[in-house]
């Protein structure tokens, strides 16, 4: 039998059910983004390395190739192991350093455990102290922390793209006055510039190795 008392429609959601929803995509979305950087830039490492150390060994072969107007090579593989070459500068930084996103960075108590292209890089936070910079760009802005905690060290870096922007994963260790003031934004502007054109500097340095490995003058 049927049950003849009417049946109550369902409740709306309050508009904190929505929000959390949306926050909980937006979690997922940002781990997702992240674990394809920190993919990317093991995938990275070894595509260059192959293709540079296989266009150094077959350099008899495409050596013989025409020039364009430009003087350079037409052959695929060198060209292909510049692009290569240039990605993996740009991205060097990211590799070879304790660096992290914020969205693949969890908390145990005082301890913080970042995941880098290199593994897992923990520190104490009872001892740590913080030094910020701001990566300019068009878009939206890439902050970093780098926290030392005695021999110690790892850097966040968060972006609307990858979550935390305000590295609430810190605690109270963000509360630090430096960023304070607009004198304080433009402080991390001009350390994001400087590092920005340390970057600029080892590329152009890979650039020229990677020359030298595969025999181009």
């Amino acid at each position: 039998m049927t049950d003849p008392r009417p049946r109550r429609a369902a409740e709306p959601g309050t508009w904190e059910d929505v929000d959390q929803e949306e926050s909980e995509l937006d979690a997922v979305f940002h781990r997702v983004v992240a674990w394809a950087l920190l993919i990317g830039g093991q995938l990275l490492t070894v595509a260059t390395i192959v293709v540079v150390a296989w266009s150094r060994y077959t350099r008899d072969i495409w050596g013989r190739t025409p020039l364009d107007d430009e003087g350079f090579t037409t052959a695929e593989l060198p060209n292909i192991a510049m692009v290569l070459l240039f990605c993996f500068g740009m991205a060097l930084p990211f590799i070879v350093l304790p660096v992290g996103s914020t969205a693949l960075a969890f908390r145990d108590g005082d301890r913080l455990t970042v995941r880098t292209v290199l593994g897992r890089r923990t520190v104490d936070l009872t001892t740590a102290r913080l030094w910020r910079a701001t990566f300019p760009g068009r878009g939206p802005n890439t902050e970093l922390v780098v926290v030392r905690s005695r021999w110690r060290w790892v850097i966040l870096t968060a972006s609307e793209s990858w979550d935390d922007t305000d590295f609430q994963i810190l605690g109270e260790l963000n509360n630090d006055p430096e960023r304070s003031g607009w004198h304080g934004e433009l402080r991390l502007y001009i350390r994001g510039w400087i590092l920005l054109a340390l970057v600029v500097m080892l590329i152009f340095a890979v650039l020229g190795v990677g020359w030298a490995i595969m025999g181009i003058s």
